[in-house]
């Protein structure tokens, strides 16, 4: 767990990642869940539905940041072996749905340190796309009754970056009488 990284540049590589993804899925869906709703859905993104989601990226942002910036984008987009949108449920008691969102960000913690364990890398997305409710009828969620978690990328990793974290045990554990 220590060494697992946000990563953003995978290789081209693509051997293996559908029978990770799968397994990862599996070990995902054990995930801490305190009303046993199991609220997550899993999308595995095909070719067909990636370029769709590359074609709203372009159009948000080349209005927000222009047309230069949203090719740079796409391109990088489009190197990325493995896409995964993980949706959660939503529940009418607020109660149950804060408790089901932080099921489903325990089953992407749980994804991403499969993967990792197979050598794996990933990079857990909330950026403005999955906040589009285009997005997510993409995706093959209703927006009505689903909320995007994250968009999960995922492939073999180009570099590992080595760091650690800035705050120790001692600085974020209190220990009370």
């Amino acid at each position: 767990m220590a060494t697992r990284r946000t990563i953003g540049a995978f290789l081209p590589e693509s051997h293996g990642l559908k029978e990770a993804l799968l397994e990862a899925v599996e070990v995902a869906r054990w995930a801490p869940n305190h009303r046993r709703t199991e609220p997550w859905l899993f999308v595995d993104l095909g070719p067909e539905t990636i370029e769709k989601v590359l074609t709203l990226n372009d159009q948000i942002l080349t209005a927000s940041k222009g047309a230069e910036f949203a090719a740079t984008k796409r391109k990088q987009w489009a190197e990325i072996p493995g896409w995964l949108v993980v949706g959660c449920k939503i529940a009418d008691n607020p109660e149950i749905a804060e408790e089901d969102y932080a099921a489903c960000a325990c089953a992407i913690q749980n994804f991403t340190l499969s993967l990792w364990s197979r050598g794996i890398a990933s990079k857990w997305s909330t950026g403005e796309i999955t906040k589009q409710a285009e997005f997510a009828k993409t995706c093959g969620l209703d927006p009505e009754n689903h909320r995007i978690v994250g968009l999960i990328w995922y492939g073999f990793p180009a570099k590992v970056p080595t760091g650690s974290r800035q705050r120790t045990v001692d600085q974020i554990l209190t220990r009370l009488p």
